[in-house]
């Protein structure tokens, strides 16, 4: 067990499926409290790229965080976010 914990594809879909379950929950919670769905999917987008950058590189790769490779990590996922906002806008309108 201890070695499959250790193995970095494990450490990985943790650290996946934490940032999921931690977004997902920050979501639920914000449309409760009656934040736009829209302000609201970005607050966790947001969330979910940092907590993925910062899950990923302590926990995974065991690296120290660096403000250079943070950047480079979230420019990746500005296009992301577009589609993203993109989308949920037009399936909660035209669907």
């Amino acid at each position: 067990m201890k070695q499959l914990l250790s193995s970095n594809l494990m450490k990985y879909l943790i650290a996946g499926g934490s940032n999921t379950v931690i977004s997902l929950m920050l979501y639920y919670l914000l449309l409760k409290i009656g934040i736009n769905y829209l302000v609201d999917n970005v607050i966790c987008f947001v969330v979910g790229v940092l907590l993925g950058y910062t899950l990923n590189t302590i926990f995974v790769f065991r690296n120290k965080l660096h403000f250079k490779s943070l950047i480079k990590y979230s420019l990746v996922y500005v296009s992301s976010l577009s589609l993203n906002i993109v989308m949920l806008f037009s399936l909660v309108h035209y669907l």
